[in-house]
């Protein structure tokens, strides 16, 4: 008994040992950025782990005042907090429907839709659509092509936990007279809020991080979500790297506070709609 308590012992400090090493190729990019971002550009196109010799915290302020922070903050707000409502209502309703009606028609649905997890967007087509529907280079477009491309994600988290709630809920609202629409947002929708803080959390993550689409889709700097004002720094020659590495941590910064102080709720959430139904 003593032989193997040792034995597990071992074992876990030199799992946990594993684990810390393993995190270093997260933890590593981080330092660089937060420690480049203190530097004089010269310092930083070394993009080393060296503390600078003098720290430089006006970086940030040089970076709110090139870069219009605020403005593009503000289209980043409007497009996660849009996209993220989209994707509770739609989603949960969409699940709702096809949890509840068990036919084959509901089933094919549901594996269609989740074919969005397997393939990703075709760019070319995209814009294609986008510019012929007058939506290139404008928000609405944006928030379009995001909510799309979440959908899957979310009928799939919800489609897990709907079926936890029992029929005879719904049976009763409808006894009592309530109609479908007033069964869904009066009666079950409240019930979903423990799927429903996962998927704000998670789908607001993706989308504020999210880089390509922007690229792709938005040229004009005013219309800009926070995450493409690194373009500020980037020429075509040279790049201001300090910079760059401010403008990162102010983008990253709000989006990480949020994560650490909900991580319990997108675990809860994700374990129920992985594991119960």
């Amino acid at each position: 008994m003593e032989l193997q308590t040792k034995r597990g012992t071992i074992f876990n400090i030199c799992l946990e040992i594993f684990l810390w090493l393993l995190s270093l190729t997260i933890l590593c990019p981080i330092a660089v950025v937060v420690v480049n971002s203190l530097k004089t550009a010269a310092e930083a196109d070394y993009l080393s782990l060296e503390l600078p010799a003098v720290f430089q915290f006006r970086n940030y302020v040089e970076v709110f005042q090139k870069a219009d922070v605020v403005r593009c903050f503000g289209n980043s707000v409007v497009i996660t907090g849009v996209t993220v409502l989209l994707c509770v209502v739609l989603s949960s309703m969409a699940a709702y429907v096809l949890s509840r009606n068990r036919n084959r028609l509901s089933r094919f649905l549901f594996y269609l839709l989740l074919l969005g997890l397997v393939f990703n967007i075709a760019m070319i087509p995209t814009i294609k659509i986008m510019q012929s529907l007058k939506l290139m280079n404008t928000l609405t477009g944006l928030i379009l092509v995001y909510t799309a491309t979440s959908v899957s994600f979310c009928v799939f988290i919800y489609h897990g936990f709907v079926p936890t709630i029992s029929t005879t809920i719904d049976e009763a609202a409808i006894i009592d007279g309530c109609s479908p629409l007033r069964v869904f947002f009066q009666v079950i929708f409240p019930l979903l809020k423990p799927v429903n803080a996962t998927i704000v959390i998670a789908v607001f993550v993706s989308i504020w991080n999210e880089f390509r689409m922007p690229l792709y889709l938005m040229n004009d700097p005013k219309r800009w979500p926070i995450t493409m004002t690194i373009y500020n720094f980037c020429g075509r020659y040279s790049s201001q790297w300090n910079m760059v590495f401010a403008d990162i941590v102010l983008v990253t910064l709000p989006i990480v506070i949020i994560y650490f102080l909900c991580q319990k709720y997108i675990i809860d959430g994700m374990t129920a709609g992985a594991v119960k139904g």
